[in-house]
């Protein structure tokens, strides 16, 4: 039973994946409002529909509307229409007898003459209804129609593109303490209703529910017809519209002054008296103010509240249609059954096999039979006065349908890699059972190859090492060879000649004391034979230091050229460092991009190692030479005082560890990045320019520390914070 359950979701997963998650981008958009507009263009397009088949039946028999037309108004001669016409209208009016008045029209202010038999018509026509606004900019209604309480609301509601689809019976005046007004419809049906002893009755308070004749009557609620809190304040229903303003029989305000009318067509009738004139602007757009194909005239407000007026009327009489939307939760569910019934119907058609092919496929031209079928449906629906939501369900079908083409495709095409996929690697597997004969072969061939031409580049570098540190060990020696016999020669000769000379000078002082020749006189005071007695004997000991100087530096000469002997020997590294230094002391100097480098050096009392020490002082030499580059190049950019403040500095530092000697060599230059580090030590690796680094000196550095000598090298470095190097020796 589990393996078959397991199987099922297996094989139906796409479904129970594309299912909820279409159904839920749907809902989501639906809240956004997002279908609003194409439901509202679709329930448009089947009311005018209904209102072909409801007038093709029977004209509304119940209502006249009195329309006020351009030619009315320049009959009269202005608008608003004066005072005295509008009072004989009404007069000619209440003569036919009908049982309510509707006059659309504001009448609040005076215009022109004839105001007190106005008056007097609205006293004494008690079935007369006028009009008041109170959303927006607010319109008082007739004085004396609002002390009889013959008063309606004007105000309608549009949807989001600025049509009128819903009817308001009532709403909450915020303005007169929240008293509750009926609108112009409303009342003018009620009070057509009186004679037939149709009223309203309360049906469920809690509810809102109210009974007018046959009819049952509740408000829209929230994410009914697409309809939000706060859309639907006031008491609202969806308008069940009967026709346009032809649907309705009309006459123009001149017939019925000049009588040119029935004397029976208004009798026990309503009457909506209203403006129709495109002057006056009272027009709004409803499903009748354009189609699909072409836009028509948009409609007179007087006609609206006949529709609705004929709704009201229509329902009490014979219980007529009423059109409701459906909850929330019906509509959730709704969405979430045709995403189901997309998806399933599709993952079955497609797994069907057909016999034949069809162009275009079985599951497009089902898709297509059951959206023409779903949306008749609904129409007919909407005919029994229910509302049902076309758009979102459509677009959860066809939507789970193409999501599940898409899946069911990816599903089969994973199905035949996997086919290729064994088939591939059979083949594979033969492949590698000889791939690795043939890897193994090259594996033993690349390691002797590796062997070789490791082994090739230590000799390379011990010939380049050899080579060079000969070469420059002759050089060196030669030179401090020469230089040591005239060097000996002189300073034998300026000892020689120090006595020698302080004669002369304690001779002529002696000289000068006896002699009292003029000429001898002026000749001595002539070339200041005082200053050269006094500066000859400095001038000796000067020369003397200079010859010890250049001394000091051949034997730093001889010290760090010494040829290494085929077996290590004692050596004093500080020796070697302190060569070192004296040879690199002409690129510590200062230059004309910075000051002089200042050379930091903390020695401990370390014994002889034994080691090559040629080797180890090219291991120095390149080291610190190393370290010079780098200071002069963090010095570029950088002025003689911000170097000052920082000053230039390398540190060698040499210590005990156990039976080990560690030599720090470190300065505060521009440092080096992790990925320099790695490489570092490489062969050939180099970060300076062309022609000012051959990349071998620190590889040479470590196999002279490494190989030669058992140590270790290690270099630690930030960028900006400067470069570390440290390398133990054993004792």
């Amino acid at each position: 039973m589990w393996s078959r359950y397991q199987a099922f979701i297996r094989n139906t997963r796409s479904v129970l994946i594309i299912t909820p998650a279409i159904a839920l981008t749907v809902i989501v958009s639906q809240s956004l409002g997002l279908f609003n507009l194409s439901e509202w263009k679709l329930r448009d397009q089947w009311v005018r529909l209904q209102s072909q088949q409801k007038t093709r039946q029977k004209p509304a028999s119940e209502i006249v509307i009195v329309t006020i037309d351009e030619r009315d108004i320049q009959s009269v001669g202005k608008w608003p229409i004066p005072d005295w016409s509008l009072a004989q209208l009404l007069e000619k009016i209440r003569a036919q007898q009908p049982r309510a008045i509707g006059l659309d029209l504001y009448r609040d202010l005076k215009e022109g003459t004839g105001y007190e038999q106005l008056a007097e018509i609205f006293r004494t026509t008690p079935n007369l209804i006028g009009v008041e606004k109170i959303t927006g900019e607010r319109v008082n209604p007739p004085p004396e129609l609002k002390k009889n309480d013959q008063v309606g609301l004007a105000d309608l509601v549009l949807d989001g593109d600025r049509h009128v689809r819903r009817a308001l019976l009532t709403a909450t005046d915020a303005k007169e303490e929240g008293k509750i007004k009926a609108g112009l419809a409303t009342r003018v049906a009620l009070k057509y209703l009186e004679a037939e002893r149709i009223t309203l009755e309360s049906v469920d308070e809690k509810q809102l529910k109210f009974k007018l004749g046959k009819t049952i009557y509740q408000p829209l609620k929230n994410y009914e017809a697409g309809y939000s809190n706060a859309d639907v304040g006031g008491y609202q229903i969806l308008i069940n519209w009967y026709g346009s303003e032809t649907a309705f029989r009309t006459v123009s305000m001149r017939d019925v002054l000049a009588g040119n009318i029935p004397a029976d067509l208004m009798r026990e009738r309503m009457v909506f008296i209203g403006s129709t004139a495109a002057s006056t602007n009272d027009f709004f757009s409803t499903p009748f103010s354009s189609s699909l194909i072409y836009a028509q005239k948009p409609t007179p407000g007087v006609a609206i509240h006949a529709n609705i007026a004929s709704q009201l009327v229509q329902g009490a009489k014979v219980q007529s249609t009423i059109v409701h939307g459906v909850s929330a939760n019906f509509l959730y569910f709704w969405i979430v059954l045709w995403s189901a019934i997309g998806s399933s119907s599709c993952w079955y058609l497609a797994s069907v096999p057909t016999k034949r092919r069809i162009p275009g496929g079985i599951v497009l031209w089902s898709t297509i039979s059951i959206s023409t079928v779903f949306v008749v449906g609904a129409y007919k629906i909407f005919l029994a006065g229910l509302l049902i939501p076309v758009t979102p369900a459509l677009v959860a079908f066809v939507s789970s349908v193409i999501a599940t083409v898409n899946a069911y495709k990816q599903q089969k095409l994973e199905e035949i890699n996997q086919q290729l996929e064994t088939k591939v690697e059979e083949r594979t597997h033969e492949l590698l059972e000889a791939k690795e004969t043939l890897e193994q072969q090259v594996k033993e061939r690349t390691a002797e190859l590796t062997k070789s031409l490791q082994q090739l580049q230590d000799t390379q570098l011990q010939m380049i090492q050899s080579e060079k540190m000969s070469a420059l060990g002759n050089l060196v020696a030669g030179i401090a060879h020469e230089m040591n016999n005239p060097l000996s020669f002189i300073s034998a000769s300026l000892e020689q000649a120090k006595p020698t000379i302080s004669d002369i000078i304690e001779h002529l002082q002696l000289y000068q004391k006896t002699s009292y020749n003029e000429e001898i006189l002026n000749h001595a005071s002539e070339i200041d034979l005082d200053y050269y007695i006094e500066d000859l004997p400095v001038m000796i000991d000067s020369m003397v230091m200079a010859c010890e100087r250049i001394q000091n530096i051949s034997n730093s000469l001889r010290t760090f050229s010494r040829a290494d002997r085929d077996c290590k020997q004692p050596f004093n590294l500080q020796e070697g460092i302190d060569s070192t230094i004296l040879i690199l002391k002409h690129r510590l100097k200062a230059n004309e991009q910075r000051p002089a480098i200042e050379v930091s050096i903390n020695y401990c009392d370390s014994p002889l190692v034994e080691c090559f020490p040629g080797q180890l002082n090219q291991v120095f030499m390149n080291i610190i030479a190393n370290a010079i580059d780098a200071l002069d190049e963090s010095s570029i950019g950088r002025s003689f005082k911000e170097i000052s403040n920082n000053p230039n500095q390398i540190t060698i530092t040499t210590c005990l560890i156990n039976e080990y000697v560690k030599i720090i060599i470190a300065d505060n230059g521009i440092g080096m990045s992790e990925e320099v580090k790695q490489h570092i030590f490489e062969h050939l690796f180099t970060t300076k320019q062309v022609n000012k680094g051959t990349g071998l000196g620190l590889a040479i550095a470590k196999q002279i520390i490494v190989e030669k000598h058992s140590g270790s090298i290690e270099v630690n470095s930030t960028v900006g914070s400067g470069t570390e190097f440290i390398i133990l020796l054993p004792l």
